[in-house]
């Protein structure tokens, strides 16, 4: 890597917590999501995103949820102009 070392803050946030989360999404352009499960948990992290105008990445494997989510933020998500 050239020597070049990277250290990406580490943000958290409850995720029953609405306010905590557009706090965190609104402070970052992109958030990474890895802990699940993403259909208890998800949620609330992608609206937020959508919200505050940031992208959302997850590492998820529930095709079902991810087939639910889809259906009903795509929409959203691309008038705020946000990948998810």
């Amino acid at each position: 890597m050239l020597g070049v070392r990277w250290s990406p803050e580490v943000l958290e946030a409850p995720s029953d917590e609405d306010a905590a989360l557009r706090s965190l999404a609104s402070s970052t352009k992109v958030v990474l999501s890895t802990a699940g499960p993403y259909e208890l948990c998800g949620t609330p992290l992608l609206r937020a995103c959508i919200a505050e105008g940031t992208d959302y990445v997850d590492i998820n494997g529930e095709v079902p949820w991810m087939r639910a989510v889809a259906a009903q933020y795509d929409e959203a998500a691309a008038a705020a102009g946000v990948h998810a």
